[in-house]
């Protein structure tokens, strides 16, 4: 039975096309990274197949990302890998349902720009997954120093991405480094409150860490 499936970047891939899926039943990993796979397709793959443990539905315009995120909460509870990058119907409803998924290690949330920081949804999320080791928060513009607060007690995070960050400060961003002693990336290009100086000095005290950095007025 098959238990690995990409079909990331099958763009000549059309809706009815995805059905023959919903018959699978042992899948462990499931790649449909910009794919055009229907919400109702999906939710019936996700509810016949419970063992996933990595699942990328990055860049899928179909699908409802808060409904997905719920239905993972009830059936998904092994998931250690999740791509959710450029899910616009992805807001703080979903991000608290995945609090049930406290075996992530792997969360890529990028350029989900509905999830309100005021809701806490996100702060809960990183509480509840304390294994996680790669978060990408890309051009989460309201997310501040309370989330990265919170991110700073992960012990086992090696890489994040909090670029074009409008809020985080510089001795939120030292903490983080100070308390995390395994991360090796971390991309802090276009954050408004950081200066060609601040990295430089940065990457003198953490030489372990590569922090990633460009910043151009006004972006």
């Amino acid at each position: 039975s098959l238990k690995d499936l990409s079909l990331g970047n099958c763009h000549l891939l059309n809706l009815p096309d995805f059905n023959i899926l919903c018959s699978l039943e042992s899948l462990e990993s499931l790649n449909l990274y910009r794919t055009m796979v229907g919400h109702t397709t999906i939710v019936t793959i996700l509810c016949n197949n419970r063992r996933l443990k990595n699942l990328c539905l990055a860049g899928c315009p179909n699908i409802d990302g808060d409904e997905i995120c719920v239905i993972l909460s009830h059936c998904q509870h092994d998931l250690e890998c999740l791509d959710l990058w450029r899910c616009t119907s992805l807001s703080d409803r979903g991000i608290a349902s995945l609090v049930q998924c406290s075996k992530l290690r792997d969360l890529d949330l990028g350029w989900c720009l509905n999830i309100q920081s005021s809701s806490g949804a996100l702060v809960r999320l990183i509480e509840a997954c304390q294994d996680l080791e790669r978060l990408y928060l890309t051009a989460h513009r309201q997310t501040g120093d309370r989330e990265l607060k919170a991110i700073a007690k992960l012990r086992k995070l090696t890489q994040l991405d909090i670029l074009g960050n409008r809020n985080i400060t510089l001795p939120t961003v030292q903490e983080l480094l100070a308390s995390v002693p395994g991360l090796r990336l971390l991309d802090a290009s276009f954050c408004e409150q950081l200066g060609d100086a601040d990295i430089r000095q940065m990457r003198q005290d953490y030489p372990d860490v590569d922090i990633k950095w460009s910043f151009t007025e006004g972006l």
